[in-house]
């Protein structure tokens, strides 16, 4: 008897919201032949019943964690890019400045890279044929901090600490 009390519930709310549904959409199929004053009542209306339509939908969508593909890494440069275009001017300066720091930090990290390949083919040269090979790779760290002002390297220090958190 308490499985029938069960099934009717579920029955019962499920035909409500059909129900719903079905007038949602009568409503919207009226819409465009409304006056202006109806047309505001019966916006609300439709707004509110989507929104709850979305509220159930959601309630009965659980998550499969375990088959789920999630993002483990956020993409920073492609985040404050598309934020930029929604920002105010003063904003967009501030995120330039981020995206700048970013792309020398991408660019630090890629000298890094470059560096470190050439003085390991250059060991790699002096082994074979006892030649030296001028290892005289300046610190591209300490020339970048020479460039910046003592609060722009305040500012790059803070904000490398951060992405190195994130990393």
């Amino acid at each position: 008897m308490d499985n029938n009390d069960n099934l009717n519930d579920s029955t019962a709310k499920s035909a409500n919201r059909n129900s719903l549904n079905h007038v949602i959409d009568i409503i919207k199929a009226a819409f465009p032949y409304l006056d202006s004053d109806s047309q505001q009542s019966m916006e609300l209306i439709i707004t509110t019943g989507d929104f709850m339509e979305a509220l159930h939908s959601f309630k009965q969508h659980k998550p499969v964690t375990t088959f789920s593909l999630r993002k483990e890494t956020i993409d920073i440069e492609a985040l404050l890019t598309n934020v930029r275009n929604a920002c105010y001017e003063q904003e967009k300066e501030f995120i330039d400045m981020i995206l700048n720091f970013i792309k020398a930090k991408n660019l630090y990290d890629t000298y890094t890279t470059f560096a470190s390949a050439m003085a390991s083919q250059t060991e790699n040269t002096e082994n074979s044929d006892g030649t030296s090979g001028g290892n005289g790779n300046p610190d591209m760290m300490e020339f970048l901090d020479t460039l910046l002002t003592p609060e722009q390297k305040s500012t790059f220090d803070n904000i490398n600490m951060m992405f190195n958190t994130m990393q």
